[in-house]
């Protein structure tokens, strides 16, 4: 029968044994959270990234489209002012 004093030395190497474990796990299961983290945040980096070139392109669309109903406009309103005159011209022939 061991006495109180080897009884307790023993229960203290087994909770070494077990924190030991509990730290190797802890430390692991950050390893794993880290790595995930930084996955995630490259993950996030590369669709804000994706999200601002899609935004520049839409945006670069928008004023393409734009300019382009302007040209159309400005052609109409020349073309609408020419007309006149070719046909005034044309009645006083």
């Amino acid at each position: 029968m061991p006495s109180k004093a080897d009884a307790l030395l023993i229960d203290r190497e087994m909770l070494n044994f077990e924190l030991y474990h509990i730290q190797y796990f802890l430390s692991h299961f950050n390893s794993i959270i880290s790595k995930q983290n930084r996955s995630r945040h490259h993950h996030q980096h590369r669709q804000q990234h994706q999200q601002r070139q899609q935004q520049q392109h839409h945006q670069q669309q928008r004023q393409q489209l734009q300019q382009l109903h302007q040209q159309r406009q400005q052609q109409q309103h020349r073309q609408l002012h020419q007309q006149p005159l070719v046909s005034i011209m044309l009645d006083d022939l």
